[in-house]
């Protein structure tokens, strides 16, 4: 070990003393802050307290730095006839390498060392999540040992320094693009999933992120390891060269012994390849450790799922400090589940096919937000969409369902709700509970017609894409269904009897864009199975309301298709829960205006029937007559009045039985009227039935003058 430490301190004095050490330290900290400071990507445009700049630079800047500190190591010696004393000497060759590999070492760390003071200006502007920090100063010393590691190897097979410094820059850059998205996109998903692991900058990605994983330093160190023992093999043939030809017969030791080191390697880092359990986050909030419930559902699926993020690079202010969190929690997932995983990454604006395919395909659609950079402001359409593909399976999260923004003071804040958990119920949903066209039409060999009844001359000019869409989804769907289904599109204008028709069987009338527009068009959707029919007007409102998309008033292929395929499933017996709604319900009242119609019954929750209504069946229950029917999938109690015995006897035996029930209880009900909210006492007895299975509902009541 003396031996190692002397020839460490003379290499690090002879870099101090000469302009090499200064030069190497001077470079690389402009080349450093330049990037990290760099227009595009700097941290006052990215709006997120982090360094990740810096860090992301690293893995093609040390190619660089680490090939020119080590371009002289051996060559140097070689050149100036050193080489053959210091081989002569009593000194074992691998301490020869371990010496020079420190001092290069040493050097670089003191590189680093040195930009810390990016992290501390940083820490002045927010609060820094030091974890990620610290894991990617840890990463980016392991990086530059694999760097050296190299340069030394390469510095002892010439006595050209120029020579030194081209191959090592041609190794260290193969190994890294090897990894990277220039590469990977253009193959297979396995083959990409081996390539990303074998490259050095695409293993540093979760490092830079702020996860350490195991696998990422056995790899770092294995490359570190192996270009050291091809170092000294290299030394000990020069060695041999000078010394008797007795002496050769050592080759093959030296030899076995590199053989038996680069088959080791190999093994490690297989045998870790699929072992994902043994890293450590080092963020603050924990934010790449994924749940239990999470891992097993990746672990679990069969087929090829593809997680695709669709976003714009001109978007709002504050959605861009959430673009690299969506993307590092996919990647994340993409770990996790290894090539049954692929991920996907890309702007629809740059590609007019890929725009057209998710407006058809998706009914992914572009979303307008107000954008604000350096020179200009105003109204942009934006990209921030989530894609859960799983074979001919999809499901679609868009920002609306992805961001929330809450008041924090005198600040907007805006966050990711709760992105595992809305990412994983999507894939649950695709993966187990989602089912297709295809799927749905296998139940039956039933075929289902839908009727499009649309004005062909008297169609409104702001409504004229729909007929357009209309006809392209029946292209689409006749084809995915195999001729099971059919779309047919009819011009009630010029044929009276049609017009008759609709009338008398679902009472559809033309239709106006206001009170004021005497023009006057049919636009009118029906889905017919086994005698069953769904009539609804295709109107821009009754599409936004099944798409649950309020962004948009136009009209695509894809939501023709969407609002089609939630028809097919109400019209495919046992395909939807059903959910069954206990409510009171008011008598018809006389208009409070002589003349006016008669008001019928009122009731509760139709706004929360509505939202059900599109993925469930929903059926208003009087537990006094009916009680609860076989086949109710769950139970929704609330604002009753008083509940009869026979309705508690029902919900009792209804719970027996293995059902659930929601209870919407309250001791008080708010009644706005016209000098302000009133507070009504409400009936208790399903306050007291609660109690009798552990549940009570206090009496007390919260003031919030913050949404008073």
């Amino acid at each position: 070990m003396n031996h190692i430490k002397t020839i460490a301190k003379k290499e690090l004095r002879a870099y101090f003393l000469s302009p090499v050490a200064l030069i190497f330290l001077g470079i690389f900290l402009v080349a450093s802050f330049a990037l990290f400071f760099r227009v595009e990507d700097n941290v006052f445009i990215r709006n997120l307290v982090d360094i990740r700049p810096l860090f992301r630079s690293l893995p093609v800047l040390l190619i660089f730095l680490v090939s020119a500190l080590t371009m002289k190591q051996w060559s140097e010696e070689q050149k100036m006839g050193t080489m053959e004393i210091l081989l002569t000497l009593p000194i074992k060759t691998w301490h020869l390498v371990l010496g020079k590999f420190l001092s290069g070492w040493v050097l670089c760390l003191v590189a680093l060392a040195l930009t810390l003071s990016l992290p501390l200006t940083v820490d002045q502007l927010g609060e820094l999540d030091w974890g990620p920090v610290v894991g990617g100063y840890i990463g980016a010393s392991l990086l530059a040992a694999a760097y050296l590691s190299i340069g030394l190897c390469v510095s002892a097979r010439t006595d050209n320094q120029i020579v030194s410094l081209m191959v090592t820059l041609v190794i260290g850059g193969v190994i890294y693009v090897v990894g990277s998205a220039m590469m990977t996109d253009w193959l297979s998903p396995e083959m990409s999933e081996l390539l990303r692991k074998l490259g050095t900058g695409s293993r540093f990605e979760s490092i830079e992120r702020g996860l350490l994983d195991a696998r990422d330093f056995v790899y770092f160190g294995s490359l570190t390891l192996f270009f050291l023992t091809l170092n000294v093999y290299f030394l000990e043939l020069k060695r041999m060269e000078s010394q008797p030809k007795t002496a050769q017969s050592s080759r093959s030791h030296h030899t076995l012994t590199l053989l038996l080191v680069f088959v080791n390697v190999l093994l490690l880092n297989g045998w870790l390849a699929p072992i994902n359990s043994l890293r450590i986050d080092l963020t603050a909030d924990q934010e790449f450790t994924i749940s239990e419930a999470t891992r097993k559902t990746l672990l679990g699926i069969d087929e090829p799922l593809e997680l695709a993020f669709y976003s714009t690079s001109k978007t709002h202010e504050k959605l861009k400090p959430l673009i690299p969190q969506v993307r590092d929690t996919l990647t994340e997932y993409a770990s996790i589940g290894g090539n049954k995983v692929r991920l996907k990454f890309a702007d629809p604006f740059q590609d007019k096919a890929l725009e057209e395919e998710l407006s058809d395909l998706y009914n992914i659609k572009s979303e307008p937000l107000p954008v604000i950079d350096q020179n200009s402001r105003g109204i942009a359409n934006v990209y921030f969409h989530i894609l859960v593909r799983y074979g001919n399976q999809f499901e679609s999260l868009s920002f609306r369902e992805l961001v929330e923004a809450n008041t924090e003071g005198e600040n907007m804040v805006v966050r990711l709700r709760n992105l595992e958990y809305d990412l994983t119920s999507a894939i649950r949903k695709v993966t187990q509970g989602f089912q297709s066209v295809e799927s749905l039409l296998s139940r039956s060999t039933t075929p289902i017609k839908v009727n499009a009844y649309l004005s062909k001359a008297t169609y409104p000019e702001a409504l004229k894409q729909i007929p357009e869409s209309v006809t392209k989804a029946a292209e689409i769907l006749a084809e995915r269904s195999k001729g099971l289904l059919t779309i047919e599109i009819k011009d009630p204008d010029s044929d009276v009897a049609l017009q008759n028709q609709l009338r008398q069987a679902y009472g559809f009338q033309p239709l106006s864009l206001g009170l004021f527009s005497d023009q006057q068009f049919w636009s009118f959707i029906v889905v017919e199975r086994d005698g069953r029919a769904i009539p609804a007007p295709l109107l821009p409102e009754f599409i936004l309301a099944q798409t649950k998309n309020d962004a948009s008033a136009t009209i695509s292929a894809g939501d023709i298709q969407q609002v089609v395929e939630n028809f097919i499933q109400r019209l495919t017996p046992g395909f939807r829960r059903k959910i069954g709604i206990v409510t009171r319900v008011s008598e018809s009242q006389s208009p409070g205006i002589p003349g006016m119609p008669q008001q019928g019954p009122r009731r509760d929750y139709t706004e929360l029937e509505k939202a059900l209504i599109q993925n469930y069946d929903v059926e208003l229950l009087d537990l006094d007559k009916t009680g609860v029917p076989t086949g109710i999938d769950a139970l929704i109690v609330g604002k009753t009045n008083a509940l009869s015995e026979k309705a508690k006897y029902g919900i009792d035996q209804y719970l027996m039985l293995g059902g659930s029930v929601i209870a919407l209880a309250s001791a008080y009900e708010g009644v706005p009227g016209m000098g302000g909210w009133t507070l009504e006492q409400l009936d208790d007895s399903l306050l007291d039935m609660l109690k009798t299975y552990g549940v009570s509902v206090g009496t007390e009541l919260i003031l919030d003058p913050q949404n008073f």
